[in-house]
């Protein structure tokens, strides 16, 4: 991993420490026992909504320790299972599903471009494409599906979309208190 991600990590665990410290020192000077009756008392509503705020800080904290580590445990099974098996000419160059568990490829494997039919118990070579100009395009084809389908590109065009869409809601508001 990358030193940044290694800062990261350490900030987390230290926000998590710390979270962890204040709860003990909270809970120890608890003055009632374990499962005690007490008459209920009235707290002056500013205990309260520290104790929420707090509450809810951990609760904040704790899901995004939880987001963090998912994310660098996927980035690290990805790195290491990322190309086991696989060479960078074995690729799928395209598929196209057929029905439940029925597909047709087309995959590069070996230096050769063929046409394969996929189904549940057996795969079948249906055509080997040798036409250049036809390979030379599907991948290019792959290469376009492959930077579309990049989490950077889906992440953006939905912060683009989510853009328009606060640019028109204040738009639509207007129109209604005209009318």
């Amino acid at each position: 991993m990358k030193k940044k991600t290694y800062k990261i990590v350490w900030l987390l665990v230290a926000v998590m420490l710390l979270t962890f410290v204040h709860t003990i020192g909270y809970a120890e000077t608890m003055q009632s026992g374990y499962l005690t009756y007490e008459e209920p008392t009235t707290q002056s509503s500013q205990s309260s909504w520290v104790s929420t705020i707090a509450y809810l800080f951990s609760l904040l904290v704790v899901f995004l320790f939880v987001a963090g580590m998912a994310y660098f445990v996927s980035k690290l099974i990805g790195q290491k299972l990322g190309g086991v098996g696989l060479s960078k000419s074995s690729r799928v160059l395209e598929s196209l599903p057929l029905g439940a568990n029925k597909s047709l490829c087309i995959v590069e494997m070996a230096g050769k471009v063929m046409l394969i039919g996929v189904s549940d118990h057996n795969i079948t070579l249906l055509k080997e494409i040798t036409d250049e100009m036809e390979i030379v395009k599907l991948r290019a084809q792959a290469e376009e599906l492959k930077g579309q389908s990049d989490f950077n590109h889906i992440f953006e065009k939905q912060l683009i979309s989510l853009e328009e869409l606060s640019r028109r809601i204040p738009a639509m508001l207007k129109k209604k208190d005209h009318k």
